[in-house]
């Protein structure tokens, strides 16, 4: 198998990333052919659907919902199927369908099961993203003040309460 991997050349952690991707994926037999461009070019590229895979950065916050513009098929960063917009497959309605129920209520365990069964859904149907590197964080908490029994101690510095980004949490947690 041969593909093209790119990312843009003026983020050098990005770039460095890239070379121990393609060291790794060399290692098993994979062909990667690494292209470093331009911000500029990387955006066009990712925004046309005319690319392979490439190596990006996003952004978020502690609330599941502020992605929503990467994971709903009408945000303007899905871009690995633009087409679910007009087209989407059943799982990805259901996303759809997931947002707009956890950004509704205000049932902090509800809206925890709603983004529960997104990122369950995602990663069972979509290989669209694939998440590389993620940052760790130290730091402590009391039990005594009461966040230690809801809180998810490797979902954020500031203390999450579990409704962030965690598949590993999900699985072993709740």
């Amino acid at each position: 198998m041969e593909f093209e991997l790119i990312t843009n050349t003026d983020n050098t952690m990005r770039a460095a990333l890239c070379f121990v991707l393609k060291d790794d994926l060399e290692a098993i037999g994979l062909k990667v052919n690494l292209n470093l461009i331009s911000f500029h070019e990387l955006a066009g590229t990712l925004f046309g659907s005319e690319y392979q895979a490439a190596v990006v950065g996003l952004t978020g916050g502690l609330e599941p919902h502020d992605l929503s513009n990467i994971y709903k098929t009408k945000g303007s960063l899905h871009f690995w199927h633009y087409s679910a917009a007009d087209e989407p497959y059943e799982y990805e309605k259901r996303i759809d369908e997931l947002f707009g129920l956890g950004v509704t209520t205000c049932d902090n365990d509800e809206a925890f099961e709603y983004y529960r069964e997104f990122q369950l859904l995602f990663a069972k149907e979509d290989l669209g993203l694939i998440f590389t590197v993620r940052p760790a964080f130290t730091y402590a908490y009391y039990d005594y003040v009461g966040n230690a029994a809801v809180a998810n101690a490797i979902a954020s510095p500031s203390g999450g309460n579990g409704l962030g980004w965690d598949l590993v949490w999900l699985r072993n947690g709740r």
